[in-house]
């Protein structure tokens, strides 16, 4: 199911092209890596950080909560919002900024694939006692023995 997506992805941004510079004849394709599921509850948070591998994915499966709740509970601080997944890279000034996805029922049945390298952390949420649930994982280059 991921991976003519991760294809697509790498046509439009050519992100595994600077991965193939050892040696061009090689025969490299991607291949899930990994794959876990996340549950976290009220309060819980993901800390920023990144993976293995050459791109990486989260699958919003169950997110229990709406974002205009989450703001009026906990409204904006420090330029993140609650219950929301941000990426986080370096301007064109060097300086680190975020990128903000508020991410929350509408997001259910939605895939983000991004570069593994790309650093990420997710907010926590203060309005629903369910879970929230989510499937990530990775996909790195294995040599093609066809």
């Amino acid at each position: 199911m991921l991976y003519p997506l991760v294809c697509s992805y790498d046509k439009i941004f050519d992100h595994t092209q600077s991965y193939n510079s050892v040696d061009k004849n090689l025969p490299l394709t991607l291949s899930l890596d990994s794959a876990w599921v996340n549950f976290q509850k009220k309060y819980e948070f993901n800390p920023p950080h990144n993976h293995s591998g050459v791109l990486s994915f989260v699958i919003f499966v169950d997110i229990p909560y709406d974002i205009q709740d989450e703001t009026n509970q906990f409204p904006t601080a420090n330029g993140s919002s609650a219950g929301c997944f941000n990426f986080l890279y370096s301007s064109s000034n060097g300086s680190i900024t975020s990128h903000t996805i508020p991410a929350d029922k509408t997001f259910n049945n939605t895939i983000l694939i991004f570069p593994s390298s790309m650093f990420y952390y997710v907010n926590p949420f203060y309005t629903s006692d369910e879970y929230r649930i989510t499937v990530s994982g990775n996909f790195c280059f294995v040599l093609d023995s066809r």
